[in-house]
């Protein structure tokens, strides 16, 4: 039934033998020609998207530091700095904002074949530095 409400609609349905996150990134990019596809997901989700061979050209990472996490609330661990280093270089940018909650900082990653221009679709990607964050007025 929702399938037929979503075809309605004008979205297509896909189901395929081999299922998980890898596996729709692949179909994606290899089947259907997509250039650009964004992903937002906790780790325990995307992380099969930064094993080897890695799956993403840029990461916009939220990391949010609090003294410990209420139990049910930590997800899953993303790969280590070092990792994500060597897949896509060091940070494009980072900023950190303190909130009464904790601190957060933001990082950019792009692969070098992005930073580069290599990769389809680089036209147009998002800029090179993150905005400038300041507290909420």
């Amino acid at each position: 039934m929702v399938r037929r409400e979503l075809e309605q609609d004008g979205v297509e349905v896909v189901g395929r033998d081999q299922g998980g996150l890898r596996a729709a990134l692949d179909y994606l990019r290899d089947e259907r020609g997509a250039r650009r596809i964004t992903l937002e997901a906790g780790p325990s989700t995307a992380v099969t998207a930064y094993q080897e061979p890695c799956r993403i050209d840029e990461l916009l990472l939220s990391i949010f530091d609090a003294p410990a996490l209420a139990p049910g609330f930590a997800a899953g661990e993303l790969p280590s700095r070092a990792r994500l280093e060597r897949t896509l270089g060091p940070p494009r940018a980072s900023c950190s904002v303190v909130e009464p909650s904790g601190r957060w900082t933001f990082e950019h990653y792009r692969c070098a074949m992005v930073r580069d221009g290599a990769a389809s679709g680089a036209a147009g990607s998002p800029p090179d530095r993150l905005p400038r964050l300041g507290r909420p007025r």
